[in-house]
């Protein structure tokens, strides 16, 4: 059945009520946790935990980060839990609360994603939002975090009215606002792909990440270290960036190692320079994940940490065996 545009937008309007009802809404848990007037970290905590037990049923646990654990919840989980946690569960709780609305009034929705123009190459600054097509033939994107006003119709503003993959977006959310840039839209997808394919975090990002030229070749190569050689399965961080090290077998340049002291101790970490800036990478986990190094200000996940050398993959293998072959030759003649 075809709708008018007044139709479309008034269902719009009774999908984000739903949304922000005070009671069974998609924030209505934290309005129970704020009446005990808990203090931050124990309220933060119980949302921590309240996200990891309903990931359970998906066979997620704590060795799960806090992104696979929040990309693998559901519309319905995020509606029965009276909790969301992020831009891409809201838009879920919005698709969901359309889907069971009767026949006749559901809209046909698609999902985007879109990243910071200024984090494309690791593209973890993102947002998700539901769109619904009018009259006009074009997608237009929806804030679903935003309560409309209550005395006024319809009490929202559409935020892009012509989503396109490459276009730019501007957002209406306080924090996004505040940058003074947009975003670009790098997927388009159906509901039901964000509810399955792209509730992995590892494909989202894949997603949503923009390489050009070299870098392409690069995050290619990288992508498939990962999912082949598992590194995550080395307890050793060390050990983790030899493996991938010698899988690059002496390609991509892109990729570098930086090393870590405080006082004996030596620590690594491994990632890519892209044009003069640096991304960390996760060798723990087996999709690609990148982090953008601000202002190239490059620091160990531990305090006391200085940077003390840059080294090549290649570099890395020599001195990681040569290190290896002294800590055995060591060990022999302590025997």
């Amino acid at each position: 059945m075809k709708h008018t545009d007044e139709q479309i937008i008034a269902t719009v309007r009774k999908i984000l009520d739903a949304l922000h009802d005070p009671d069974t809404g998609f924030n209505a848990f934290r309005k129970e946790l704020e009446e005990q007037h808990l203090k931050k970290e124990e309220y933060e905590q119980r949302i921590v935990d309240k996200e990891y037990e309903l990931a359970e049923k998906y066979g997620l646990t704590k060795a799960n980060n806090k992104d696979e654990v929040k990309f693998k919840l559901t519309g319905k989980d995020i509606m029965d839990s009276r909790l969301y946690v992020s831009c891409g569960q809201a838009a879920k709780a919005f698709c969901y609360v359309n889907s069971q609305l009767p026949k006749d009034e559901q809209l046909d929705l698609k999902v985007l994603f879109s990243t910071d123009i200024e984090h494309l190459v690791d593209a973890k600054e993102g947002h998700t939002l539901p769109c619904v097509k009018l009259s006009d033939g074009k997608w237009h994107a929806i804030e679903p975090q935003i309560q409309p006003e209550k005395d006024k119709q319809p009490g929202f503003q559409f935020v892009c009215d012509d989503v396109k993959v490459g276009g730019e977006i501007w957002h209406q959310l306080k924090t996004i606002k505040e940058k003074g840039r947009p975003y670009q839209i790098t997927k388009i997808v159906t509901p039901e792909e964000h509810a399955t394919t792209y509730s992995d975090f590892g494909k989202f990002l894949e997603a949503s990440m923009v390489h050009k030229g070299k870098l392409g070749f690069v995050c290619s190569a990288l992508r498939m270290i990962l999912q082949k050689t598992n590194p995550g399965q080395y307890k050793n961080g060390k050990r983790q960036i030899y493996e991938i090290c010698k899988a690059l077998d002496g390609k991509n340049s892109a990729v570098k190692v930086w090393v870590f002291t405080r006082g004996g101790d030596i620590a690594c970490r491994i990632g890519i320079e892209d044009n003069g800036v640096c991304y960390d990478m996760n060798p723990t986990v087996q999709y690609l994940s990148l982090s953008k190094v601000v202002g190239n200000n490059f620091k160990f996940n531990e305090p006391g940490f200085e940077l003390i050398q840059t080294l090549t993959p290649t570099e890395y293998i020599k001195e990681y065996e040569m290190r290896q072959a002294l800590t055995n030759i060591n060990d022999e003649n302590s025997r």
